[in-house]
């Protein structure tokens, strides 16, 4: 059957239109069939593909985290494999699942290259997502990191600076939403168990990375049926600055200040504050999330 290709025609321009003619050209050269499937916005080609889901026998993503995340959607909505073809500025899902990712040329074509030899000899592994629902009721499923607090201002704010691209957007986000942050007060309940408590964020990862490589949550793994969590508790804004810098190889979770522990289930709210999963806004105050093991199966995993 016919594979959904979700490719983002917008993003990048002419960057973006080569690496096009590469997959065309791949995927015709391996007769592998597919149908270029867009919208004019992610829910929009979420519901092209979902009006047809019977006739595709896989969705395919070609892009960043963000192509990934709508991507996920109709995967796991229509228990369809999802391929990633990663060639976004962080990638952070191709990460956690040890997939070719990069944003030069060379590194999309051993993305595509990767899929195709993956496609082709039906190799595809189950994998974990994080099954969200907001307070008011929106339903996602995230792969990669969720973030709730400062984090999440900061995401909000770096979105905005389309001048640059990955970490050094995040960075500079960072920089700007530290000016004024204060900690945040959480209500939450973790496995059952009540947890109230004043923090400069919460994460909750299926996979180790977010903002680009970013290690927030090192020991996750996007097969092991939990999530992680990562807690940095009250902290000044100098005793931030001088933690941060260690999430790029994961050591921050060795500060006194941060709590790591793993969970199947949570319920944690934070009023005002916005929740924000594989990069993406997702939404406000408060949500339930539960691992679900393998909640998607995904072309030529690779895990150490």
């Amino acid at each position: 059957m016919t594979i959904a290709l979700m490719m983002n025609m917008k993003a990048g321009v002419g960057r973006t239109q080569r690496l096009a003619d590469y997959v065309f050209e791949q995927f015709e050269k391996n007769d592998i069939p597919y149908e270029h499937v867009t919208g004019n916005s992610a829910a929009e080609a979420i519901a092209n593909v979902s009006a047809r889901a019977h006739e595709f026998s896989a969705v395919v993503s070609v892009g960043g985290d963000g192509s990934v995340h709508t991507a996920a959607q109709v995967a796991r909505r229509h228990s369809l494999p999802l391929g990633i073809i990663a060639s976004g500025s962080g990638d952070d899902v191709a990460r956690a699942c040890g997939l070719p990712h990069g944003r030069n040329y060379e590194a999309t074509q051993r993305a595509v290259d990767h899929f195709v030899e993956s496609w082709k000899a039906g190799d595809k592994s189950p994998v974990d997502g994080l099954a969200v629902t907001t307070g008011t009721g929106h339903e996602r499923l995230v792969l990669a990191v969720i973030s709730f607090g400062f984090d999440s201002r900061v995401s909000t704010r770096s979105a905005r600076m389309t001048y640059l691209k990955g970490t050094f957007r995040y960075i500079a986000g960072m920089l700007v939403t530290l000016a004024k942050f204060e900690p945040i007060k959480y209500e939450a309940v973790i496995d059952g168990e009540r947890k109230d408590f004043s923090a400069m964020l919460v994460a909750m990862g299926n996979g180790s990375m977010f903002g680009g490589g970013m290690m927030v949550c090192p020991s996750a793994k996007v097969n092991d049926g939990e999530m992680d969590l990562c807690i940095v508790n009250s902290m000044s804004v100098g005793t931030l600055l001088t933690v941060f810098p260690k999430v790029f190889k994961g050591t921050h979770v060795h500060h006194p200040k941060v709590d790591t522990l793993r969970a199947r289930e949570l319920w944690i709210n934070a009023p005002g504050e916005q929740i924000w999963g594989d990069g993406e806004f997702i939404g406000e105050h408060s949500m339930n999330v539960t691992c679900v093991p393998g909640a998607v199966e995904i072309y030529g995993v690779r895990l150490g």
